[in-house]
Parts: structure tokens; C-alpha cells; sequence
């Protein structure tokens, strides 16, 4: 991110695209979060900007905003994942953005659930 506008992959590669990705993620701004996405938006289709990063940020403002998530990115402190939009259609939006089905990630938080309330580790 320079003067407000958010650098692609040709630009700056993998390593700094995702130091932008998390600071923005992670900002609380959000009229900075609100045109970065735009711009992200951009760059996803140019194919300059990861969409797995992007559908997660996306998600990330609609369930700050109350709102269904629209990829099934996002799980609460429960590991269940917060309300998705259209949730019969998630595994086509998903995919489109290179995620894999939303039963994986559902499992994958089983597991990871699991594994708190054990006081094991994952890999154990």
C-alpha cells in the first residue's frame, strides 16, 4: 500500500501482497478496509491479487457488518462458522475463489475444536 492504493502480485510479489493483506485485515479502519476492497476487487480480476485472501477479507467485513458471510470464511470462537449468504450455493462461490468445500473447512474446525478442549495439540 502506497498513497492509499493497494499494490498486486507484479508489483511487489507473494510476501509483501500478504504483509498488505493482514494489516489490512487486521486494521479496524473501515473506510480504509471499505476502498481497499474495491481495489482488491480489481486486482482479483486482473488476476494480481490472491482470491482465496480476498473472499476471506470480504467475509471478514460482512460479518464485522452483521451480515452473512458470503464464502464461509469466517468462524467464531466456538470454531462454527458464522451464518453464510445462499449456503446451498457456497461451494460454487468457494471454489471460484480457489477454497475448498465448506464440509473440509467445517471438519478442519472439528478437528481444531477438538484438539482445545482436549489440551492436546493438533498434531498429537
Amino acid at each position: 500500500m502506497t498513497s492509499g492504493r493497494l499494490l498486486g502480485l507484479s508489483e511487489v510479489g507473494e510476501a509483501a501482497v500478504a504483509a498488505q493483506f493482514l494489516l489490512l485485515q487486521h486494521s479496524g479502519n473501515r473506510t480504509l478496509q471499505a476502498d481497499m476492497a474495491r481495489q482488491m476487487q480489481e486486482l482479483v480480476e486482473k488476476g494480481d491479487f490472491p482470491k482465496d485472501a480476498f473472499a476471506t477479507f470480504i467475509d471478514r467485513q460482512l460479518v464485522y457488518d452483521g451480515k452473512p458471510q458470503r464464502f464461509g470464511t469466517q468462524a467464531n470462537e466456538s470454531f462454527e462458522l458464522y451464518p453464510i449468504e445462499d449456503e446451498s450455493n457456497v461451494d460454487k462461490r468457494r471454489e471460484s475463489m480457489g477454497l475448498p468445500p465448506v464440509a473440509q473447512l467445517r471438519a478442519k474446525l472439528q478437528q481444531v475444536k477438538s484438539a482445545v478442549a482436549s489440551g492436546r495439540g493438533l498434531g498429537e
